[in-house]
Formats: structure tokens, sequence, C-alpha cells
């Protein structure tokens, strides 16, 4: 027989590179974070998130402040998703979501990223290009 296993983590080998994370669920946060890395891909690349459990794509948005009340269909969770990835996509390297802000925010630059504008902020203006 087969067995093993529990959690009820489902493995899925369509690209073959889908589950590299944890083999468990020890650090669920760790290992989202990680997958999340993942799904971004290579040179900002979106995966197909419309394979994500409903759970998982309402984490991804909850957690970026998107207000989830009212949808009902995972196909508009997966649409917003969507959304969020390739916005995230256009993040320079090295800048990482704030949720408090609601931007992207690199520690060693001390600047915030606006994927929507394509513009930083300072702390007191909104510049189009990161100063040398």
């Amino acid at each position: 027989g087969g067995g093993g296993g529990g959690g009820g983590e489902v493995e899925i080998k369509k690209n073959g590179n889908e589950n590299r994370g944890s083999g468990g669920s020890e650090a669920p946060k760790v290992a989202a974070a990680e997958k999340e890395e993942q799904d971004k891909g290579v040179g900002g690349e979106v995966k197909d998130c419309g394979a994500w459990p409903v759970s998982k794509l309402k984490e991804f948005l909850q957690e970026r402040g998107e207000d989830l009340r009212g949808v009902a269909e995972k196909q508009e969770l997966v649409e917003r998703t969507r959304l969020k990835l390739e916005q995230e996509a256009k993040a320079p390297q090295g800048f990482v979501w704030d949720p408090h802000s609601g931007y992207y925010f690199s520690q060693s630059k001390q600047l915030y990223f606006d994927p929507v504008s394509a513009y930083y902020y300072n702390g007191s203006e909104w510049i189009k290009e990161i100063p040398p």
C-alpha cells in the first residue's frame, strides 16, 4: 500500500518544480513565503495561480491588504491574485511588500516603490529613478 504523509497536503507535479517548499507543516508561514518567491519565477514571470487552493489565494491577497468581503467566486480571487503578482513582478530587486504602507520597500535604499506609477518615494517626494 501507499500511505504515509498526511497533513492534507496534495502534491501536484505539473511543471516539475511546483513543490520544492517544505515537506511538512511545521513552518507554514515560511513555506508560503518561499512558495510565493517560486511562483514569482525568474525574471518576474508570473506563474499560474489558478491551480492554487482558495485558502492560499485568500491568504495571499489578505497579506497584501485586499478587502475580500463579497468575493464568492474562486475566479475573482484568481484574477485579483494574478493582478497582484503582475504588480509584484514590476517591483525592483530588493524591494519587498510592506503591508503598512501598501507599497514595496527597500531597507537598504530607504525607498518605497509604487508598481502602478513606477515611482519611488524617499520620505519627502515621489521620484522617477533611484538616486545614485
